[in-house]
């Protein structure tokens, strides 16, 4: 249960849990988790090593109307 993977689940949830108290704000309106890291939480966190990732950091979305992606 490192920050990272609470950080990985906490994305999948909202996105995906519709019981979640967050779904409302970005499942409902369509943001999604690209199947790369919804299903599998080593490639989402290979990605964020290799782009820097620090605990002191926070991972966003570029374009808020736009799911979680690399790309």
């Amino acid at each position: 249960s490192t920050r990272l993977y609470r950080i990985w689940n906490a994305i999948i949830q909202r996105c995906n849990n519709k019981n979640h108290w967050a779904y409302k704000y970005y499942g409902a309106k369509g943001i999604i988790v690209c199947d790369e890291w919804k299903n599998d939480f080593m490639n989402f966190y290979e990605w964020a090593v290799a782009n820097g990732y620090s605990s002191e950091l926070t991972i966003d979305r570029i374009d808020n109307s736009k799911g979680y992606t690399k790309r």
